[in-house]
């Protein structure tokens, strides 16, 4: 353990070109008592002179290279993996928003720095990532004793109207079809989220309630607030107002799914498609990344940018699979084109069909028990995601049996 992870005052490393601005930031820091300040720097390549003494912000000015911001961001937690990056920026500097908070930029501070705001925002970053760092440890010794914890499978896509919601909550029952384990269904889409439409379910109950519980959170708190389904699979819902939405934090959120992994064999997550602090914790978190896309030509763009900004995000890599819905249909891309678009092959694909689907929405029902392409496409899709984890499970001789079985084949006796 690092000697600064207990202390109160956060240490502050500034990177800015602008001499002004860098010794107004300065004098704010070291006349507010809140922080201890490490250095401050022109270029951010006088940085790495003052990682060494492992500082838990660095203020990094956008203005030295803004095209450069993602890959600074990421050096710096090459060196310091708990030291966090805030940026401050002037009016009128352009740069990549999105991509800098792929790459780890954990707060923003606009010129002429606001000396409450500044200090608000070091802090803000600096708890939150003691909080994580203490719950990280919790959680090691939690599954050193119990043993690995639960797949958590998540959804996504930066595109609405794809089928991601659709597609988690037949997913879901798949795989509890398949594999006959404990299945939790996670509907993180906090605003406007319509798993319970999709499967009929009705509940007061939502995921704002376990706010309250976040530190005792164990199998009984959990089975109080989630609902049950008919096919076996409990269900996390959103609150039922929007009004209780704020009170789900990502901090909170980030604790659920980690309970929830030490209680379910998978945990599948439906959730919102934009990239901010929130979704890139639940992405964090996953075991599997089903990214899905549809073939048309604005929701391939879309995809292959996100795949983009994936790839600066050394955590996510190797999590992300693509899921193609709706193929084939009429004026569909084409499946070469597609993978020459993205890059990557498909994990699986699904087929269009719509009245299939349509009414098994409007019926709130699963459309996986009735005989289709469709339907098969899931299946399949929730046994490939199935095998690794019944290869690992402590009976090699039963798993090996169900593995085969899966599949339609025979064991078969070496000669």
């Amino acid at each position: 353990m690092s000697q600064h992870y207990s202390s109160p005052t956060p240490l502050v490393v500034i990177v800015d070109p602008n001499d002004t601005d860098r010794a107004a930031t300065r004098e704010v820091l070291v006349n507010s008592g809140r922080v201890h300040l490490v250095g401050a720097v022109r270029e951010t390549s006088e940085l790495a002179r003052y990682m060494s003494a492992e500082p838990d912000i660095v203020l990094l000015d956008v203005g030295n290279d803004p095209v450069e911001v993602p890959a600074v961001i990421r050096q710096v937690h090459e060196i310091s993996p708990r030291c966090q990056v805030v940026l401050t920026t002037t009016q009128g500097v352009t740069f990549d928003l999105p991509r800098a908070m792929l790459a780890g930029a954990r707060g923003m501070v606009n010129k002429p720095i606001s000396p409450g705001e500044l200090l608000g925002v070091i802090h803000d970053v600096y708890e939150a990532e003691q909080l994580k760092v203490r719950r990280l440890e919790d959680y090691a010794k939690t599954s050193a004793t119990q043993g690995r914890g639960g797949e958590v499978v998540t959804v996504f896509s930066p595109k609405g109207g794809v089928g991601c919601t659709t597609i988690a909550c037949n997913l879901a029952i798949a795989l509890n079809n398949i594999t006959k384990s404990k299945i939790a269904l996670v509907d993180f889409s906090l605003q406007f989220g319509d798993i319970a439409v999709l499967l009929n379910l009705h509940s007061t109950h939502g995921v704002h309630e376990l706010m309250r519980n976040l530190d005792d959170l164990d199998s009984n708190i959990l089975d109080d607030v989630m609902v049950k389904h008919t096919s076996g699979i409990r269900v996390l819902l959103p609150p039922p107002s929007l009004d209780l939405v704020e009170e789900v934090a990502t901090d909170g959120m980030v604790a659920v799914l980690k309970s929830l992994r030490k209680y379910y064999d998978y945990v599948v997550v439906d959730t919102w498609h934009s990239i901010e602090d929130a979704t890139l914790a639940i992405l964090d978190l996953s075991t599997t990344i089903l990214l899905v896309t549809t073939p048309e030509v604005p929701s391939l763009r879309n995809t292959r940018r996100l795949l983009d900004l994936i790839r600066d995000r050394p955590d996510l890599r190797g999590k992300v699979q693509i899921v193609l819905n709706r193929y084939p249909s009429k004026s569909a891309v084409g499946m070469k084109e597609i993978e020459s678009s993205l890059g990557v092959k498909p994990i699986g694909s699904i087929p269009s069909d719509g009245n299939l689907i349509t009414t098994a929405i409007n019926e709130g029902v699963s459309f996986i028990a009735r005989p289709s392409a469709a339907s098969s496409a899931v299946v399949q899709l929730a046994t490939t995601l199935a095998q690794p984890r019944l290869a690992r499970e402590p009976h090699p001789a039963e798993a090996k049996k169900r593995s085969m079985k899966l599949f339609g084949r025979t064991e078969t006796k070496n000669a």
